[in-house]
């Protein structure tokens, strides 16, 4: 693959990538993530696995470049997917701009079924330098702000996790993002960061694993997504996915969620809608 994502435009279409949920690879996605919730799903699959295999067919078209974050992720689950079901995943840039050396781009997410029906749309955000001798922009290593434990009446059962290197490994080759900075220890001691870190797909793993319990499934055949990245799951930190409950009303159930590391850092915030 010779193309990267920083040499292409604003408004480039990844070609169409078709994939199969086939049982196997929803079982080692499952295990990579430790997902506790895949049984209540039956013969569904874990929903965040779309979002995951989407970004897979775009890296398949275009390398990450070296140094690349991933600062935020939308995701709306249109409904819940079987194993075994074929789905076709569309990308296109729908932004590209430039700061202080960085490149900052949206990618547009789309997963269709056999009948070209959406089942899941999405959008990322990432950012990576545009020379490699670009100064890090301001955002967090990992030392993110304290978060505010919710009201306990409103609270979803946490999923808490602990990360390791060999779990971050696991992932990457079970999600295909290979970003050097989550595998390669000699690349990421260099960077900012000083070592490697979690994928953030990862963490939102654990965020949906705590959303389908708490919704069952409602989650995967309804769900909104909408988080920022604010800082760094590194190999030995134990992580808590945690969220409430703030409002419900017309059939529409929406929470604040977060994960944070041990020291109560926050390294996730942002909310989620199910749909009853």
């Amino acid at each position: 693959m010779g193309v990267t994502l920083g040499a292409l435009p604003k408004g480039h279409q990844f070609p169409a990538t078709a994939f199969e949920l086939s049982p196997d690879w929803v079982n080692e996605y499952a295990a990579s993530v430790e997902d506790r919730a895949t049984s209540a799903l039956g013969d569904f699959v874990p929903p965040m696995a779309l979002a995951a295999l989407s970004i897979r067919a775009l890296l398949e078209s275009a390398a990450l470049p070296a140094g690349a974050i991933h600062l935020g992720q939308e995701v709306t689950f249109l409904r819940a997917v079987r194993r075994g079901e074929k789905l076709t995943a569309r990308a296109r840039i729908t932004s590209r701009g430039e700061r202080q050396g960085w490149v900052l781009m949206g990618v547009e997410l789309t997963a269709s079924d056999e009948r070209s029906e959406p089942v899941m749309t999405g959008r990322a955000t990432v950012t990576f330098p545009a020379q490699l001798s670009a100064a890090a922009p301001e955002m967090s290593t990992g030392k993110g702000d304290r978060a505010v434990a919710p009201a306990p009446h409103d609270a979803l059962d946490p999923v808490v996790k602990t990360v390791t290197q060999q779990k971050i490994d696991r992932y990457a080759l079970s999600s295909g993002d290979n970003n050097p900075l989550h595998t390669d220890a000699t690349f990421a001691a260099v960077t900012r960061f000083g070592g490697t870190i979690a994928h953030g797909m990862l963490m939102l793993a654990y965020i949906s694993e705590m959303l389908t319990l708490a919704f069952r499934q409602a989650w995967p055949s309804s769900g909104r997504l909408k988080v920022r990245f604010r800082g760094a799951a590194r190999p030995g930190d134990t992580v808590t996915a945690g969220g409430r409950i703030v409002r419900s009303a017309g059939g529409i159930t929406a929470c604040e969620i977060e994960c944070r590391n041990q020291n109560g850092e926050i390294l996730i915030t942002g909310d989620a809608e199910v749909r009853a």
